[in-house]
């Protein structure tokens, strides 16, 4: 709808980058917000999230840089200043905040419960700010969601749809975090939501597809992890229903 927020003689603000960056800011104070409620310090779970926020971003810059070395050379300052999160960034980001998390020796369940509602938070903000720029438009349908988004009548807003989820999802996880009585409760709610809400994202992805990876008349390969994944969430009130009985 709204790619561009604003122009300042040369300067564009992008809509996805201005909603990112409010989401980052208020999804870093709620963290902080969750960690009294989780039972570690405030202070360090703040740190850690602003490393892992930086860390995503530098790495992310590097992993394009190795994946494309020739582009970077003829522009680099057009691949450096590329809004996108490679997932080999986001992977060794995570793996820095772990490194971070025990250096810091915090604890694990404890600190992943506080962490897990905001990242669901921030997540919602991504969504829509895809949204609001429309972008991530799913495939062709009459019903009146497909008339969202100006210009691109009759596609599935799957943006708001994972908006609305992850919101949800973070709604659940924070009401856990509230209430639990063993950690690690509101981390696996957050693993299973989010799980979950990307598999049924992904139905209304015409252009998702790893025709390489799919299992004949099943499911793909990253459907059957995503599954998993839900699995594993729940495996988190197993053990609690199991430890209450």
């Amino acid at each position: 709808m709204y790619p561009r927020l604003a122009h300042f003689g040369s300067i564009t603000l992008p809509t996805y980058g201005v909603v990112a960056a409010i989401g980052l800011i208020v999804s870093v104070l709620f963290a902080e917000w969750c960690a009294v409620r989780a039972g570690v310090s405030p202070k360090k779970v703040y740190a850690l999230c602003l490393a892992t926020a930086l860390g995503t971003v530098v790495l992310s810059r590097v992993v394009l840089v190795l994946q494309s070395p020739q582009s970077f050379r003829a522009y680099p300052l057009l691949v450096l200043s590329l809004p996108s999160v490679t997932r080999f960034g986001l992977l060794l980001a995570a793996l820095m905040a772990l490194g971070c998390a025990l250096v810091q020796r915090l604890p694990l369940l404890r600190t992943l419960d506080a962490l897990a509602p905001a990242a669901l938070l921030f997540a919602t903000f991504l969504h829509l700010g895809s949204f609001f720029a429309g972008t991530d438009l799913g495939s062709r349908t009459t019903l009146s969601l497909g008339n969202i988004v100006p210009g691109d009548e009759g596609h599935h807003p799957v943006a708001l749809y994972a908006a609305v989820f992850t919101a949800f999802a973070a709604a659940c996880c924070t009401l856990v975090l509230q209430k639990q009585h063993r950690n690690g409760l509101a981390f696996g709610t957050a693993l299973s939501l989010a799980a979950a809400g990307r598999f049924f994202a992904d139905e209304f992805r015409p252009t998702y597809l790893m025709p390489q990876l799919a299992v004949p008349g099943f499911l793909r390969i990253d459907q059957i992890v995503l599954v998993l994944l839900t699995a594993a969430g729940m495996m988190f009130f197993l053990q609690w229903r199991q430890s209450g009985a």
